[in-house]
């Protein structure tokens, strides 16, 4: 009563959340078939090649472009220095789950703030950016999905990720301010992905 299968595809094909959805609908169609049922496939409106085709779209847009000039037009590449080895900084990684109560209040926070709560820890990294370069105006790459902006876009398979550079200015903010300032670039870089 079980069943074994062995997936092997390069990273550059599938994305993890079209992984995960094929591996779903693979194993939805293995029990309907076992139970002598039919499993109602969705089948997405959109495709691949459309998604390729807006892509191609974007690199040709000059508003995309001059966008995109813009944003980065005063930005510097933020670099961290190289700490040697044996200087105390450096310490093993160490795990640790953030504990229940502090999950609590960050969650309360970015409920309070209506901003995600993912905004939180971006802000954090951008911070230990800033800290570690020595850097008031800041630059990272935030990853992220680019799948269109279409009602089943979730049941499109493909490789639907980016990078888009966020940048921020750590300058003598509280961190209130600090979340504000991170969720408008976000919301600034996300329109133009």
């Amino acid at each position: 009563n079980k069943f074994e299968l062995f997936w092997v595809e390069h990273h550059a094909i599938l994305d993890g959340w079209s992984l995960a959805s094929l591996m779903t609908q693979i194993s939805n169609e293995y029990m309907a078939l076992k139970n002598d049922q039919v499993n109602d496939v969705t089948i997405p409106e959109g495709t691949y090649r459309s998604f390729i085709k807006q892509e191609q779209l974007a690199v040709a847009s000059d508003e995309q472009r001059a966008f995109w000039q813009s944003y980065v037009a005063d930005a510097e590449f933020t670099r961290i220095s190289r700490v040697d080895k044996k200087h105390e900084s450096c310490r093993p990684i160490v795990s640790e789950m953030i504990p229940t109560e502090l999950f609590y209040q960050l969650n309360q926070l970015a409920k309070q703030m209506e901003v995600p709560f993912k905004t939180l820890f971006l802000t954090a990294y951008m911070k230990v950016i800033s800290l570690f370069s020595g850097k008031t105006d800041v630059m990272a790459g935030v990853s992220g999905h680019c799948r269109p902006d279409i009602l089943d876009s979730n049941h499109l398979l493909g490789l639907y990720v980016t990078t888009l550079p966020l940048v921020m200015s750590m300058k003598t903010k509280c961190w209130e301010d600090l979340i504000k300032e991170c969720f408008h670039q976000e919301q600034k870089i996300w329109a133009h992905r």
